[in-house]
């Protein structure tokens, strides 16, 4: 399974597992919808601030959900 696959997989899962919408993780973490899907689907790079604050509202490492 490729980086970019894993990536998808396990933010999706890690939403699921909170019960948790895309939509609810962009506004914690304080970026658009659009966004986050970018991120998600590996067509943007997040910064590693970014990164930590998506994996933190997500209980999880930057590393872990193959974001840096």
């Amino acid at each position: 399974m490729s980086n970019k696959d894993l990536r998808r997989k396990r933010i999706r899962a890690r939403l699921a597992e909170y019960d948790m919408t895309a939509a609810t993780l962009a506004g914690i973490v304080g970026i658009d919808g659009g966004h986050l899907s970018k991120i998600i689907n590996s067509r943007f790079q997040p910064s590693a601030e970014l990164a930590g604050r998506i994996a933190r509202a997500l209980k999880t490492t930057a590393s872990y959900l193959k974001l840096q």
